[in-house]
């Protein structure tokens, strides 16, 4: 929801939680959420709403997967995201 929240105008960039882990929850996960939808799928926030109902039993890194191909590594999603926000100076490995 707060992905949502921030796409449509309800909180600012000066809202996001910076550091954090993608399975905090609320800001942290809706910031890196919306960077997922405008950076990667614009389709995004609904296929992870949908993968809710497809990916059984449903786990954040079987969604990513359902998402955006059986390669797809949430760490590696998440830490682009720390450099791309500022967070981290390079992505960790």
């Amino acid at each position: 929801a707060d992905a949502v929240r921030y796409l449509n105008g309800g909180f600012t960039i000066n809202d996001r939680p910076k550091g954090g882990f993608y399975t905090d929850g609320y800001r942290t996960t809706g910031f890196f959420f919306a960077w997922l939808a405008k950076t990667k799928d614009p389709d995004f926030i609904r296929k992870i709403n949908r993968s809710t109902l497809e990916v059984i039993p449903w786990s954040f890194e079987g969604a990513f997967k359902h998402i955006f191909g059986e390669s797809c590594d949430i760490m590696e999603l998440w830490n682009e995201y720390q450099v791309a926000m500022g967070d981290r100076l390079r992505v960790v490995k």
